[in-house]
C-alpha cells in the first residue's frame, strides 16, 4: 500500500515538473520574441538615424 502511495506521490510530483517547466519554456518565449522585437526596433531607429 505504501509503495502505490510513493508511486502516486511521484507521479505527482513528475506532472508538477512538466507543468513547470512547460511554463518556463512559455516564458522564454514570450521574453525572446519580446526582445527580438526591440532588437529590430533598434536596428530600425540606427538605420533612420545613419
Amino acid at each position: 500500500m505504501n509503495n502505490i502511495s510513493l508511486e502516486n506521490f511521484i507521479e505527482e510530483l513528475q506532472a508538477m515538473i512538466n507543468a513547470i517547466v512547460t511554463k518556463l519554456q512559455e516564458l522564454e518565449r514570450v521574453h525572446t520574441l519580446r526582445l527580438d522585437h526591440l532588437l529590430a526596433r533598434v536596428e530600425e531607429l540606427e538605420q533612420w538615424r545613419a
